[in-house]
This record gives C-alpha cells, sequence and structure tokens, in this order.
C-alpha cells in the first residue's frame, strides 16, 4: 500500500500571526503615545479614542451583522482583546495612561457585545468563542483592580 506523510501546514497560525502584525504596530506604545501628543496640537489627527473605536468596529462587525464568526475572524478577535488586556494589566512597558483607559473601557464594552450577541446566534461555535472571550476580559478587568 502507497503512503504519503501528511504534510501539515498550520494554516489558522500562520494567517493569525500575518493579523497580529498591523495590531502590534497600532498597539505600540510609542505609537499611542504620539497619538496623544498629536491630540494636544492639533484636531486633525486620529486620536486613541478613535483608533480604538475603529477597530472594536470593523473587527466586531459579525457582532452587528449577527453572522457568525468564522475561525480567521476568531482569531483576529482573540489578538484585539489580547493587545487590550496587555495595556490594561500594565503589561506594555511605556503605554500612555489614555491609552490604557480607554482599553479598559473598550474591554467592557466589548464583554457587554459579547453577551448580547451570545445569548443571539445559534452557531455554537461562535457562541463558544464568544463566551470564553467575555469571561477572559471579565476575569482581566477584575485582576486590573486588583492591581
Amino acid at each position: 500500500r502507497f503512503a504519503v506523510p501528511r504534510q501539515d501546514y498550520p494554516l489558522v497560525d500562520m494567517v493569525a500571526m500575518v493579523q497580529a502584525i498591523p495590531l502590534d504596530m497600532l498597539f505600540d506604545p510609542q505609537r499611542l503615545s504620539r497619538m496623544v501628543d498629536l491630540g494636544t496640537l492639533t484636531d486633525d489627527t486620529l486620536s486613541v479614542d478613535e483608533l480604538f473605536t475603529s477597530l472594536r468596529s470593523s473587527i466586531w462587525s459579525e457582532l452587528r451583522a449577527r453572522t457568525p464568526i468564522d475561525v480567521h475572524r476568531r482569531s483576529l478577535q482573540q489578538s484585539h482583546v489580547d493587545h487590550l488586556m496587555a495595556l490594561v494589566l500594565h503589561q506594555v512597558d511605556g503605554a500612555p495612561k489614555d491609552a490604557v483607559s480607554l482599553a479598559r473601557l473598550e474591554l467592557k464594552e466589548l464583554s457587554r457585545m459579547c453577551a448580547g450577541a451570545a445569548s443571539r446566534t445559534k452557531d455554537r461555535t461562535t457562541r463558544a468563542h464568544l463566551a470564553r472571550i467575555q469571561d477572559e476580559v471579565d476575569k482581566a478587568l477584575a485582576a486590573e483592580m486588583k492591581l
């Protein structure tokens, strides 16, 4: 019998790594500090609040559309939450306090959104993902309060 060894390629992991690169750049503490500084000079720049709101709106668009969330979008959403939690849990040196405060607000909003969407979705994988995200966020917010 002819057997070919399995050639695994971690597609989901590779896509997640590529998706994380722009988030790494956007959540860079120097970039966030620069955004805060520029906001004091002019109103014509993108604020940290606008950045975070825009990211939430685009990364979590399935919640508004009430559609199932595919594996690649779930990975992107997890990465987004991980970046916000790193700010809130003070794991990012040099992050401006405004960014930390706004990240905390974003996490609260995401927890609320996930709770509502999880109760409405019929897709079990989406519901499990949203429940896990909500649980992680709630635990991070509780841990942040103890710091």
